[in-house]
């Protein structure tokens, strides 16, 4: 099972919430691929904004296992759900 799909959209998902206080949607999410987690090995998702539009958002998260090595990579399009 790949934990690192869903770990990403969630991560850079929470950290523009936090920051654009608005609900969003995931428009693209692209994912590089560098080493595989070990089973039972705790890693760390972290995310940071990119861009952040009137209703476009750019990000990117990185997971990294305890050994600081580099997993995966995504970089996501968010846009922001504007109620009137």
């Amino acid at each position: 099972m790949d934990i690192f799909p869903s770990t990403l959209d969630i991560v850079i998902g929470v950290n523009i919430r936090k920051s654009a206080g608005h609900p969003l949607v995931t428009v693209n999410l692209n994912i590089s691929y560098f080493a595989s987690a070990v089973a039972g090995k705790k890693i760390m998702a972290t995310s940071k904004i990119l861009h952040q539009g009137y209703k476009i958002v750019s990000a990117e998260g990185e997971i990294r296992d305890y050994e600081v090595e580099l997993l995966a990579k995504g970089i996501g399009t968010f846009k922001k759900i504007l109620r009137s």
